[in-house]
């Protein structure tokens, strides 16, 4: 699944790259990362990507429609 990692060091967000439909917009601020080695700042200064190759993103769908979520509207 790839991700945009964006920020700073001490304030990292990433937000799920959207590629085909149906999808899900997943995004998170202020995460915490720990791969080595880090990411440098001007790295994420200027938004890289990230891609999570251990969990294929078939396998977490099909995701739920919102108001099925806990507090969905």
């Amino acid at each position: 699944m790839p991700f945009y990692l964006y920020g700073t060091p001490e304030n990292i967000h990433i937000d799920h790259m959207l590629l085909r439909a149906p999808n899900i917009q997943l995004s998170a601020s202020n995460i915490t990362l720990d791969v080595f080695p880090p990411i440098p700042a001007n790295t994420l200064k200027a938004g890289c990507i990230l891609f999570a190759d251990e969990v294929p993103e078939s396998a977490m769908q099909p995701f739920l429609p919102t108001s099925q979520l806990v507090g969905g509207q």
